[in-house]
């Protein structure tokens, strides 16, 4: 019996002994392989990565607009007439995208029928300086007339009759007087319109700027109000878009930046400040015009161009972002991989406002981190991983 114990303590001990050679052997392995470096295998994952790099964002509201013309000039006839010359004062007949300045004659309406006018008007002012003149002669004569009938007739030498006859004449002669002046009043404003219709035959540009539109060509009949040409300002230019009441608050002219890209140049960024915001809203869409205006010396904005408009609320210098490739989304939540002792592991990730492809990091990551922007849809925490190369920033 007691050799039967003896031998069951014996292997016992022997079991024990051999677990915990076995388990001695196991954690020393685990310690090899931790300490060892991790190696690559045909199917290690590659992946791309990227690193945490400070970045300026901006909080901003996307908005679409129009091009328009910082001022813009309808050039009318104002007489009517024979459009002779619609010409550049070079010569050249004028065309839409030719500049004009200020003060130059750019048309022509046909002169000779307006100096004939003139001159008419002028000689009959000459008439009318004359029938005065010689309303004049007849006003003294009359009056004196007058005062010799009136004289004789106090003295008791000449009838009623020819007092009163003397009396009436002088009277006529008066009218006749007035009628005089009027009438040269009346030619003087004649001849005033007629040497204003000739002036205004010929057309200068009220402002500088381009010509945007021509309406008609030389050798065409024009009448009082009849466009000519358009003249648009272009150099500096307003953008025009519709913001909702809501964000109005956010803006302030004179002040907010703004960002524009036409369709027409996508690779292209105007940059300008909110010059304005219009007083009255839509009442349907409770939306209000906001006004930016854009310097354009190539002039390659023109007016009707459809624009994007980013609206920078809020500018965020030098904080951390991660790409949006690098994040993965779920229940709400998002994480990222990124590189621990050449291994993966995951982090939750606590974002800010994005600005395009990039997002403000609020925690979890730090600048300096490498993130897994691609080839990590499959991995988990503890994987190996084969950098293919780094992501452009």
């Amino acid at each position: 019996m007691r050799t039967l114990i003896k031998i069951v303590v014996f292997l016992m001990a022997a079991g024990l002994i051999a677990v915990g050679a076995i388990q001695t052997k196991k954690v020393l392995a685990e310690r090899k392989a931790k300490s060892a470096p991790v190696k690559r295998t045909a199917t290690t994952p590659r992946v791309f990565v990227h690193t945490i790099q400070p970045r300026t964002l901006e909080r901003a509201l996307m908005s679409t607009g129009e091009v328009r013309a910082f001022a813009e000039v309808n050039v009318v006839s104002k007489i009517t007439g024979r459009l002779e010359n619609l010409r550049l004062p070079s010569g050249k007949i004028l065309e839409v995208g030719d500049e004009v300045k200020m003060g130059d004659v750019i048309a022509i309406i046909e002169r000779s029928a307006l100096e004939a006018a003139v001159k008419k008007d002028q000689a009959a002012v000459e008439v009318a300086k004359a029938s005065l003149e010689r309303a004049k002669v007849n006003l003294e004569d009359s009056e004196r007339e007058k005062k010799r009938a009136e004289d004789l007739f106090n003295q008791g030498a000449s009838a009623e009759q020819k007092r009163d006859q003397a009396v009436i004449t002088y009277e006529r002669s008066v009218a006749e007087m007035s009628l005089a002046k009027s009438q040269i009043a009346q030619a003087e404003a004649a001849l005033f319109q007629s040497e204003v219709n000739l002036k205004e035959a010929t057309i200068i540009a009220p402002m500088s700027g381009t010509i945007s539109q021509k309406f008609l060509d030389e050798g065409n009949m024009v009448g009082l109000g009849t466009p000519l040409i358009k003249i648009s300002q272009i150099d500096t230019v307003k953008i025009m878009s519709d913001i909702s009441e809501r964000h109005l608050a956010l803006i302030a002219p004179g002040k907010t930046r703004v960002h524009i890209v036409a369709d027409s140049y996508p690779d292209l960024q105007y940059d300008g400040l909110v010059f304005q915001i219009g007083i009255d809203l839509d009442v349907k869409t409770r939306t209000a015009p906001v006004e930016i205006r854009i310097p354009n010396p190539e002039k390659k904005l023109r007016p009707g161009m459809f624009t994007r408009v980013k609206i920078v609320l809020e500018t965020f210098e030098n904080v951390p972002v991660i790409p949006d490739a690098a994040l993965i989304h779920r229940e709400g939540k998002a994480f990222a991989f990124y590189l621990n002792d050449q291994r993966v592991k995951t982090t939750d990730v606590t974002l800010g406002i994005a600005d395009g492809d990039y997002h403000h990091i609020l925690g979890g990551l730090k600048i300096g981190d490498v993130v897994l922007v691609s080839g990590q849809r499959l991995l988990k925490d503890g994987d190996a991983v084969e950098i293919a190369q780094e992501a452009k920033q």
